[in-house]
């Protein structure tokens, strides 16, 4: 379906030869697992090692993120609820984030951007 629909997939999959991948992938979610402020030096250094590889030039990484807030529909289906608000807020108003948008060595896409 990917390659009929010229998608993109992540690169575990097996037997997705043919079909485009980012260069690398970080899932955030340790990022999420309390809030912002409480965020530890072990943390801060992995979000540091992303970063220099986000800063390389033609390199294209995805980010797999999680974000959301709980209402009730999510607290019917999901069970990443505190996660989901607290990466939302990662993503929004971390240092991580600033520094994201402030690279200009580093360009934030979508799938449909992303080339071979």
């Amino acid at each position: 379906m990917a390659i009929q629909y010229e998608l993109p997939i992540r690169d575990h999959f097996e037997g997705s030869h043919g079909v485009m991948h980012t260069d690398r992938q970080f899932d955030l979610g340790f990022a999420a697992e309390k809030p912002q402020a409480e965020l530890g030096m072990d943390v801060m250094e992995k979000l540091d090692d992303i970063m220099a590889v986000l800063e390389k030039p033609d390199t294209s990484v995805e980010l797999i993120v999680h974000p959301g807030y709980v209402d009730a529909s999510l607290e019917r289906v999901s069970s990443l609820q505190k996660d989901r608000a607290y990466m939302a807020e990662f993503l929004m108003h971390s240092d991580f984030a600033d520094r994201i948008r402030e690279d200009d060595a580093i360009n934030l896409i979508s799938y449909a951007e992303l080339e071979e």
